[in-house]
């Protein structure tokens, strides 16, 4: 029988926001990760968000500008996000920063 080792590895979480004013319009998380095929790290995109009374002015399209400019200081690779199915806004919306929405598919188990 085998036997399972555990190894912490590195994790940096970025949160990127964008203000109107005083006040917060958006903001995204940008966490960079590694793993043992790559030898440069990946960012995940999580938690993108805009209030709703600033969609349409922009701001995920900045915040989004801002998140892969911080990924490619870090040395990214790629940056990957997952979203679900029913957000078409959403799949317009990436689809028109250059990603691909359709480059495979998102496995979940909730605890």
């Amino acid at each position: 029988m085998g036997m399972v080792k555990r190894k912490e590895a590195l994790l940096i979480s970025i949160r990127i926001s964008f203000y109107q004013g005083e006040d917060e319009a958006g903001h995204v998380y940008l966490y960079i990760m590694t793993n043992d095929l790559n030898k440069r790290p990946f960012g995940f995109i999580e938690d993108l968000f805009v209030e709703n009374w600033a969609r349409g002015l922009g701001c995920g399209k900045k915040l989004m500008e801002e998140l892969e400019k911080e990924a490619e200081k870090k040395d990214c690779y790629k940056i990957v996000g997952c979203f679900r199915n029913s957000k078409t806004g959403l799949i317009k919306f990436y689809k028109s920063l250059g990603y691909d929405c359709e480059y495979g598919r998102e496995f979940r188990k909730d605890l």
